[in-house]
Formats: C-alpha cells, structure tokens, sequence
C-alpha cells in the first residue's frame, strides 16, 4: 500500500478509535496503544492486508490482539484467509488448536482442507491422514516434501514406501524429494534404503541422499560417506552429513578440510564441526575468516553455518557482525538465526539489519527486516522497544504489524512478570 495513502488511513482510523474510548491503559506506553491501532486499522483492509496480518501473527504465539482475529478469519469467506488463519494457529500449539482446525477438514475449499490436514498432523492429530495421503505427489508426480513431513509425523509411512522406488530414478527432483521423506520417516527401513542409494546413484543426483543419510544415520554410516568426499559433486553434502553424524572418525575428517584451499569448504567444515558440539581455536579462526570474506558466498554460508550451529554454542558475535552484512541475503540468514536464538548482544544485530534494510519494500531485505522486529519483540527492555516503536513509525504495513504485534507481546510479557 502506498505510503501516504497508509499515513490517511492512518490518521481516520485512529480518529475512529479516539472517538470510540481507546486509548492508553494504566501505566501503559502510548506506543502500545497506538500499536493496537495500527493492528484494528490493518485488520479493516482488504482480505490481502488481513492475510498479512494473520501470517505475522504466527510470529507471536498466544497474543490476545490476535486471537480474536483468528476466529473471524476462520469463519471468513475468503479461503486466503481461512488457509492462513489454520497455519496460524499450527505455529502457535496452543491449547485447543486442533479443536479449531478441526471444523476445516470439511472446508469447501481443497486447498484448506489439505492445510488443516496438515497443521493437525504438525500437532500430532491425524484426523486428516486421508486427505494428506490423496495429496501425498504434486500434479507433477513428484513427492510433495510438506506434506510427507506431515503424514511421517503421525506415523503414515506411505511416502518413504513410494521413496524406495523414487529413490533410484534418473530425475534429480523425484531423487531429492525420496530423501526428504525417508529423512521425515527417520526409521530403519529409511536408513537401509538410503544406503542402497548411497550406492546406486551418482553425481549431483547423490547429494541429497548423503545430507539424509547423514540426518538419521549412525556413526556406522561414516565409514559408508567419506568415498564420496573425493567427488566434486558431493563433498559438500559429506561435509554436512559428518557434522551430524559426528563421533571421532567424523570430526577428524572434518578437521583436514579447516586448511582446505577453497574457502566454502573451509567454512562448511567449520560449520559442521560447529553442529559436531566442536568450537576450539582452529573452528574460531575459520569461521573469523569467512565472517571477514570479500566474497559474499563465503560469508552467506558463514550465516547458514552458524544458523545449523547447536543452542548453547556462543554465536551471537559472529551473527550480529553478519546481520549488518552489506548483502542483503547474508543480512537475511543471519538476522533469522540471530530471532531465533536471541540472547544476551543480540540486540545490536537486529538494529543493524534494521538500519540496513528498513527501506526495502521486497526481497531479501525486507525480510531482514521483518525478522529483526520479530527478534526484538522477544527482549525485554527500553532499548527493544524503541526499535520496535521506529517500525512502528515505517510505511510498510508489514514492518508497521510486526511492530505492532512486538510492542503487545513485550507488554503481556512485563504485565505477567512478577
């Protein structure tokens, strides 16, 4: 929406809401009220805005201001909003979700159905197995990944059956997408499959195979991985696959890839080694130097390596240099993982990719700076809500309701306080 068209709606709508009695509460920041403004004036846009505004809301699992909005979205004639309203409440699994998502397996719209079969089996509800298992391919005849996630996580295993044979075909796509659902079905039946794959296939076509061996193998598989590593095609997915597998006989492999010529193989050992439970001084030099790389593909893995990195391995320095990154697409994965994890300094990161993306109106900057306010709802403090109160002031309505919706959560989260 443009900018001044935002600022008049803007100013009618809080007029509106002056008018009606709303205002500050007691002992409450202004910026909170006015953040409650800005959410009823977004939810009196078209059905486009108020898609966006429900898919900001999974970002703040619980929050009153949205609650309401959900079950008017629920029961909307619009199937956008319907279909996002059930996404919604998949991300937040709070109690009684299911029961709300429930109603929409009769939806008479197929692609809610198939969303509410899927967010029930993200919660652990199989009512809409059928539903999933019909939807299990695309209309290309290719393993639909999401939906395979979903039917393993109620314990269908018809996709990792289907994967045995898609496994070995000379489609990389089909190949891809097997591994994907013999990884989402992580049993024993999926290991011994993918190993004969490990064996079958070639080139590129491998690749995904070792990074799913890798997810669910045992120290047993290293010894089956590491040929591969001589392959051009597939010492990345090796590098990988040993930082999750991890053991002895993993790291020290991982270990002679630190002094490799080629800088991403450098920084992808370093990263796995990360995932391995290893941060030593060799690991700091490695990851040090990608951070401070000239070349914008080392530091953006630099950023996805330190994203994989386990909780509780110290970071947040390395993000927060990240999340500042002249580019726009390191600023992205970094900032991500930095409102992920949050922390003690991260602070520093979601202001800089703020300041460096706040203008953008798409791509990879604009999410930056959405996951920046999204990182900031999460800290308590004067200085994370004045970072907050600047998106409020943004003419983006994206940046404005991911203020908004921060702003709230924050002050739920200081009125509950003891």
């Amino acid at each position: 929406m443009n900018a001044n068209v935002k600022r008049t709606i803007a100013g009618a709508a809080a007029a509106l809401l002056a008018a009606s009695g709303v205002a500050c509460g007691p002992g409450e920041p202004r910026e909170v009220a006015e953040a409650r403004r800005q959410i009823e004036e977004a939810w009196q846009g078209g059905p486009q805005l108020k898609v966006l505004v429900l898919t900001l809301a999974a970002d703040h699992p619980g929050l009153p201001e949205a609650d309401p909005l959900i079950d008017e979205a629920l029961a909307s004639p619009s199937f956008e909003m319907r279909r996002e309203a059930v996404a919604t409440l998949a991300r937040w699994g709070t109690p009684g979700a299911t029961d709300r998502i429930r109603p929409l397996l009769e939806d008479g719209n197929e692609l809610v159905r198939r969303a509410a079969a899927r967010a029930l089996a993200r919660l652990g509800d199989g009512s809409g197995r059928e539903l999933l298992e019909k939807a299990r391919r695309t209309a290309e005849g290719v393993l639909d990944t999401e939906t395979c996630a979903a039917l393993a996580a109620i314990g269908s295993r018809v996709c990792a059956e289907e994967a045995e044979r898609d496994i070995n075909s000379e489609d990389g796509v089909k190949v891809a997408a097997a591994a994907a659902a013999l990884e989402a079905a992580g049993d024993d039946r999926a290991r011994l499959v993918l190993r004969g794959a490990l064996k079958a296939q070639h080139g590129e076509r491998r690749a995904p195979v070792i990074e799913a061996l890798g997810a669910i193998g045992g120290a047993e598989d290293v010894a089956a991985i590491l040929p591969y590593a001589r392959y051009r095609e597939n010492v990345i997915a090796v590098i990988r696959a040993l930082g999750r597998l991890g053991g002895d006989q993993a790291v020290a492999k991982l270990r002679t890839y630190l002094t490799a010529e080629d800088p991403v193989g450098r920084v992808e050992a370093a990263g796995a080694l990360l995932r391995a439970g290893v941060l030593d001084d060799a690991v700091r030099k490695a990851i040090d130097a990608a951070v401070a790389s000239d070349r914008e593909e080392v530091r953006y893995r630099a950023a996805e390596a330190l994203a994989r990195a386990p909780e509780g391995t110290d970071v947040t320095a390395w993000l927060v240099r990240l999340a500042g990154d002249a580019s726009a697409q390191v600023r992205r994965v970094a900032v991500t993982a930095l409102a992920d994890r949050g922390g003690d300094g991260a602070l520093e990161g979601f202001r800089a990719a703020w300041q460096a993306s706040r203008e953008a109106q798409e791509g990879a900057a604009y999410t930056a700076a959405l996951e920046a306010l999204r990182g900031a709802a999460r800290l308590d403090g004067e200085p994370a809500r004045a970072l907050l109160a600047e998106g409020l002031e943004s003419p983006n309505w994206a940046h404005t309701i991911q203020a908004a919706f921060g702003l709230l959560e924050q002050q739920h989260r200081a009125a509950a306080a003891p």
